[in-house]
């Protein structure tokens, strides 16, 4: 979706660039406002993120494809 391409780019002008997080996993942070951090991901499929943990919520919106988290389909 346009909004999420122009959120890319912008971050991609701020110097932001996509990392490796894990096999089969790139990440690229969108921003970090008040403590709250925005990132997106593309995940390969067969991979997944890692178990991991941290405080406060979080958030997922699937742009294309599907994935488990070992509690939902999303």
């Amino acid at each position: 979706p346009e909004p999420v391409r122009r959120a890319v780019t912008e971050a991609e002008a701020r110097g932001e660039s996509w990392r490796t997080a894990a096999p089969g996993l790139r990440t690229l942070r969108l921003m970090e406002a008040d403590g709250t951090e925005t990132e997106l991901l593309r995940i390969q499929p067969g991979h997944g993120a890692p178990a991991h943990t941290h405080s406060g919520g979080e958030y997922t919106l699937v742009l294309q494809g599907a994935f488990h988290d070992g509690h939902a389909l999303y």
